[in-house]
């Protein structure tokens, strides 16, 4: 379909509600958070970032604005 590679994209955003249990916003409780078993690691499902501290915080590349952040 592509022989000759791509030469431009088209962007596309789509905006997700993301529910945590309060104040509890970290990767451990994010739907978007994997746990790869075999590599004991986790994994952001949006960004591709390997999470370091899933069960602490958000990961560095986290894309999730949350309400109480958006003043």
């Amino acid at each position: 379909m592509f022989e000759n590679g791509v030469s431009q994209y088209d962007k596309g955003k789509i905006m997700v509600d993301v529910y945590f249990p309060a104040g509890k916003a970290i990767c451990q409780w994010c739907p978007y958070c994997k746990n790869e078993d075999s590599l004991k690691r986790h994994k952001c499902m949006i960004t591709g970032e390997y999470l370091v501290f899933p069960f602490l915080r958000r990961g560095f590349q986290c894309p999730i604005v949350m309400e109480s952040e958006e003043s």
